[in-house]
């Protein structure tokens, strides 16, 4: 399974980021790919120089009051032995648990259509 998420800012992924998960790379990178080809109004090959790759979670994915309070619907689509959960008593905040895949996201870090590129025809 691939992992991937549009809420992200280059390589920072949001808090509570919604994630979808793909059977494989390009189905990923077409769903990634899929707004920023409405929004610039390029064609399905315009965003060749678009950089799909892993992105990074600042503290966590979201948090929750303590590992209990988890409910397996804020899960998905992970199972649960592909989180990692710090407890509030382990993470710096000491008010909240984190919560944060293990798995790699992939995210859009670099996307200029090709049309704006220097030497596009």
């Amino acid at each position: 399974m691939i992992f991937c998420t549009k809420d992200s800012w280059g390589l920072n992924i949001e808090p509570n980021a919604h994630i979808e998960k793909f059977p494989d790379h390009q189905s990923a990178a077409e769903y990634l790919l899929e707004d920023l080809k409405a929004v610039a109004g390029v064609g399905p090959d315009g965003f060749k120089s678009a950089k799909i790759e892993p992105g990074r979670f600042s503290k966590f994915w979201f948090t929750i009051p303590t590992p209990a309070d988890l409910d397996p619907a804020d899960l998905d689509p992970f199972p649960a032995d592909q989180l990692l959960i710090i407890p509030k008593e382990e993470n710096p905040s000491g008010t909240m648990a984190w919560v944060t895949p293990l798995p790699p996201v992939l995210v859009v870090s670099h996307s200029v259509p090709d049309k704006h590129r220097p030497g596009y025809e």
